[in-house]
């Protein structure tokens, strides 16, 4: 039996027809893998149903959340952690994606449980179960330092053009006072 393409090579198979005991083994098998890739990764992940609410969340989705448990989350509308105004812009992306696109959206901010906000990048793409797009899931990474960085570099910058604002301003007034007197 070739285990890679679930086949037998020995020729007792006449029609060379797949092992189809075989192949159900190797997708459980790989479902597995991936079930487990996505819970030790460092990317948060969730599935949501075509109508809007969690299916499944690994643990990093629930500590960028800062939820502790994903029974708190689960079967809840995907509403829950966004403002509506972020709220109206998303759910025009995962209308597109139950359409069958894939999106990489970029930035997104989220509302934790405890009502702090967080930032994070988002790729989003549909979920098909026999043939049909039965809801979407994806995957955010955190950009949280990230972005409160670059506000604060931002702030800074600008304080900075501000001062040398409020000096040349000064530097003005005194030259104008020279030249009246």
């Amino acid at each position: 039996m070739d285990p890679i393409k679930g086949h037998q090579n020995s020729g007792k198979n006449p029609n060379n027809r797949p092992n189809v005991e075989n192949i159900f083994s190797l997708f459980e098998r790989r479902d597995k893998s991936f079930r487990d890739a996505i819970e030790k990764s460092g990317a948060g992940y969730f599935c949501i149903s075509k109508e809007g609410f969690y299916v499944e969340v690994n643990r990093e989705w629930l500590k960028l959340y800062k939820y502790d448990k994903a029974e708190e989350v689960l079967g809840k509308h995907f509403r829950l952690s966004r403002s509506n105004e972020d709220f109206e812009e998303l759910e025009n992306v995962v209308n597109k994606v139950l359409k069958g696109q894939t999106i990489n959206y970029g930035e997104v901010r989220r509302i934790c449980k405890d009502g702090s906000e967080g930032f994070h990048n988002l790729a989003l793409s549909p979920v098909f179960i026999d043939g049909k797009i039965e809801g979407f899931e994806g995957f955010i990474i955190d950009t949280t330092k990230m972005m409160l960085a670059e506000r604060e570099l931002i702030k800074k910058m600008y304080k900075i053009t501000q001062s040398s604002h409020h000096s040349e301003n000064q530097q003005d007034v005194k030259q104008s006072k020279k030249e009246k007197s």
